[in-house]
């Protein structure tokens, strides 16, 4: 199927925003296969999918969700046009001087490799991470997904409460 064929075939997408996710993962596989959004899709279906130990979390989860709905809208529009193009509503924010102590940054990049079986264990890392940010989230959670997911969205959350 040519450029032309595949951007004049529609495709449905609706549900809840993780089978929209679902659908749009196949879409992007099939229509473009183009990494950015690929991982972009992947990235996006881990925050909808952690599910979340700490009831106290819902609310920062929740919001960060929210947040997040566009870029699902946004991917469905550009993949249904046949167009790639920098999201708008995805991996906008600045972490640049953040209310965060120095290594903020190395102890999340090992949380990620730990994530892929890479890198130092949790020992190592951990209590860095969890005292930088344990008076921004409840610090409980069942797998590193999830933990991942509460820093992402309080890095969002943060990010979003800076002065302009």
């Amino acid at each position: 199927m040519n450029f032309a064929e595949k951007k004049g075939e529609r495709f449905e997408c609706s549900g809840t925003p993780l089978d929209r996710l679902e659908v749009l993962k196949g879409e992007s596989r099939k229509r473009l296969n183009n990494d950015y959004y690929n991982y972009t899709i992947d990235s996006l279906i881990r925050v909808f999918r952690a599910r979340i130990t700490d009831k106290q979390n819902l609310e920062l989860i929740q919001e960060y969700r929210n947040d997040l709905l566009p870029a699902i809208d946004e991917i469905f529009d550009n993949l249904q046009s046949m167009t790639i193009v920098d999201l708008t509503h995805y991996g906008n924010d600045t972490n640049k001087d953040l209310p965060l102590s120095d290594g903020w940054e190395y102890t999340v990049e090992k949380l990620i490799e730990a994530m892929q079986g890479d890198g130092y264990p949790a020992s190592v890392w951990l209590p860095g991470l969890k005292r930088i940010f344990e008076d921004k989230f409840t610090f409980k959670y069942s797998n590193l997904e999830e933990l991942y997911v509460l820093i992402q969205a309080t890095l969002h959350s943060l990010a979003k409460s800076k002065p302009v």
